[in-house]
């Protein structure tokens, strides 16, 4: 009779173990997934890490061909500014070169006026001084 009863506890041994056992396999389970998890979380992490780097260094290259532009456009600028000043410098060295000529184009008629008005003045003079001697000889 003992034989019921001990089939009776190893069944019931086995029943436990096979529990035992499933739930030592679904913890294992549970720390594969649990260490699969952990392992795309880290890399995951490390992808977001690169690609903040390569955005960082993308901003980076950006802000360094803003400044060469700025830079450029300065340059552009400034050279512009100076083209200009230039021109306007050369066109009021012409005016000024127009105006001295102007004026003395105006010295010299006037000279020319004086010599002229002096030439006729003597001219009248040296005709009374004719006239004169004329006069006198008769």
């Amino acid at each position: 009779m003992s034989y019921p009863f001990h089939k009776a506890t190893l069944e019931k041994r086995l029943a436990y173990e096979k529990v035992e056992n499933a739930r030592k396999a679904e913890a294992i389970a549970t720390d594969e997934r649990r260490a699969l998890l952990e392992q795309r979380l880290a890399y995951e992490k490390a992808e977001l890490v690169r690609e903040e780097k390569r955005v960082a260094a993308e901003r980076e290259a950006q802000a360094k061909r803003e400044a060469e532009d700025a830079s450029k456009l300065a340059a552009a600028e400034r050279k512009a500014a100076v083209e200009k000043l230039a021109a306007q410098a050369k066109k009021e060295a012409e005016e000024a070169s127009k105006i001295a000529a102007a004026k003395q184009e105006a010295e010299r008629k006037a000279a020319a006026k004086r010599l002229a008005a002096q030439a006729k003045k003597e001219a009248e003079e040296a005709s009374k001084l004719a006239a004169a001697e004329q006069e006198g000889e008769r």
